[in-house]
């Protein structure tokens, strides 16, 4: 036809495919951990931004205390939309601020990307306290055993506490024994242990004594205050008849 072709002028713009990636939160900061111990993992979410496929290598660390933060698990190997995530965990060797960087490597566009790490190396603390600061025993015949009352200690550090054999100090400790020692090693999330101890006076009146529960935790041994009422044991009968009557009776002859 008249005019043919027809020119339609088209344009449009080229570009280079994109790889890139962001990551949240910018900073890991893990709290005091005991130095030996393993913290809970924290989490990196890493972003795809970019327009094509991005591939990871392994993740690395690098700086001071790179040693002490480790990978727990690794959920990052490509990545062409929505997010991935990486946990890591601290371990400290030291005592003190530890820091170092977490490498994101990638074929992504300014890679590796880079995440700060923080933690804090503590010494293991080795404590003991007691809900049980003195054991009273009721008065108690001499040289007879009473029940026996327990004394309690909780672990409050943050590293198992190893006891040896309790011990008693003080005028009257020779009258005061273990009958259950339940306190060998205690770890912090164990709770209490338990030392049961009898009380068998040998003298009239008060006695006293301590009750050591030797250990490695600070400030060993943990004293427990003891104290008992010794008694003589008394021999002494009662009666209900008081009295007695009997009726008339025969001359010599024998009453029921």
């Amino acid at each position: 036809s008249t005019g043919s072709p027809q020119l339609i002028n088209l344009s449009g713009f080229g570009q280079n495919s994109l790889k890139s990636i962001g990551a949240e939160p910018p900073s890991l900061a893990f709290g005091a951990q005991t130095i030996g111990t393993t913290s809970f993992t924290q989490n990196i979410r890493v972003t795809y931004t970019g327009t094509a496929t991005v591939t990871f290598s392994a993740p690395t660390f690098t700086g001071t205390n790179a040693a002490d933060f480790a990978v727990f698990s690794d959920g990052c190997t490509t990545l062409s939309n929505g997010t991935c995530g990486i946990n890591i965990t601290f371990t400290p060797t030291v005592a003190g601020v530890e820091a170092a960087t977490l490498n994101i490597n990638s074929d992504a566009a300014g890679s590796p990307l880079q995440i700060n790490l923080t933690g804090i190396g503590q010494a293991a603390v080795k404590s003991l306290s007691t809900s049980t600061p003195a054991l009273v025993y009721a008065a108690q015949n001499i040289g007879t055993t009473s029940l026996q009352q327990n004394a309690r200690a909780t672990n409050t550090g943050t590293a198992t506490v190893t006891f040896s054999a309790p011990t008693f100090t003080g005028t009257n400790a020779a009258d005061f024994a273990v009958s259950f020692n339940g306190c060998t090693t205690l770890t912090p999330s164990a709770g209490a242990c338990v030392v049961q101890v009898t009380f068998t006076p040998s003298v009239v009146g008060l006695e006293t004594a301590t009750l050591n529960l030797n250990s490695d935790a600070v400030g060993s041994p943990m004293q427990i205050s003891l104290a008992g009422i010794g008694q003589t044991l008394v021999k002494s009968l009662i009666t209900t008849t008081p009295a007695l009557l009997f009726g008339a009776q025969n001359i010599v002859t024998t009453s029921l």
